[in-house]
């Protein structure tokens, strides 16, 4: 049974195809090319348009309007000189105007704002700024002794003083041993820790032997101090209240050029303890 269905089904299929391709004779030759060439209606009046030309250009508008004025100014001639005259001028107001002079001032000029600054100026200001570095709160010992390594540097009357009056601080140390080669043993062994930034006390003092590793301003850096220490392993170290030693000097230095700042960093490593800052405000 559903071979039977399937031989119709093909047979209709056939049958519609012949139907509609015409080879039955009936089909319908409207769809087809001869029939729509056949059916079209005032077929003798279709013409071909040309495209439009395209806008003309403001060079083009200018170029025709000289042609004209140029036309116009060759007829007047042979007629009278005042036409002539008057052509001209209108050809005339066509030209481009030029630009404006050197130094004159123009409503497109750049504000004063804007103009770059000469480079003499600069150096100028740079010279009138220039920045001024104070290093230390010195003892007289230390003052004298940071001094003579300035001498190099040939400040002259750029180097300055400053008395620092010294309030209570606070000192990361290591108690008095018993003689100079005891200290000396505890300082290569500081060293062997990784710390360099100590001094044997060596002074008529009741901490004569023992090693300062720094003088802070306040408890909390002290402390913070002591337990990088610590994290060293140094453990015989302590922070102790000292008062303060009353009048210290410090030195401002103006001025000083890239080799001359090269050279203070390198002064500076023999003093440790004494902190460079910007002088402060006159």
């Amino acid at each position: 049974m559903l071979k039977l269905f399937i031989g119709l089904l093909l047979l209709v299929n056939l049958g519609l195809y012949g139907y509609s391709a015409g080879y039955l004779g009936t089909g319908s030759i409207e769809g087809r090319e001869p029939a729509r060439a056949a059916g079209q209606l005032n077929a003798d009046r279709i013409r071909r348009i040309e495209p439009s030309a395209p806008p003309a250009t403001p060079a083009a508008s200018v170029a025709s309007a000289t042609s004209a004025t140029s036309a116009t100014s060759a007829t007047s001639a042979t007629s009278t000189t005042s036409t002539t005259s008057t052509t001209s001028a209108t050809s005339a107001a066509l030209v481009v105007p030029a630009l404006p002079a050197a130094g004159v001032a123009t409503e497109n000029a750049l504000p004063a704002a804007l103009t770059p600054t000469p480079l003499a100026s600069v150096a100028a200001v740079s010279a009138q700024t220039a920045s001024c570095t104070e290093v230390g709160n010195f003892d007289a010992a230390e003052a004298r002794r940071f001094e003579a390594r300035l001498a190099p540097l040939g400040l002259g009357n750029r180097l300055g003083r400053r008395n620092v009056q010294e309030s209570e601080r606070h000192m990361v140390y290591i108690a008095p041993l018993p003689d100079k080669e005891s200290a000396d043993r505890k300082a290569a062994e500081l060293r062997r820790l990784g710390v360099d930034d100590f001094y044997v006390i060596q002074d008529n003092s009741d901490l004569r032997w023992g090693i300062s590793l720094g003088m802070f301003k306040t408890a909390n850096a002290a402390y913070t101090h002591l337990a990088n220490l610590g994290l060293k392993g140094v453990r015989s170290a302590r922070v102790a209240a000292r008062p303060g030693a009353g009048s210290k000097t410090a030195f401002q230095m103006r001025g000083l050029d890239a080799a001359g700042q090269a050279t203070l960093a390198q002064i500076r490593l023999g003093f440790a303890r004494q902190d460079a800052r910007a002088c402060p405000p006159a």
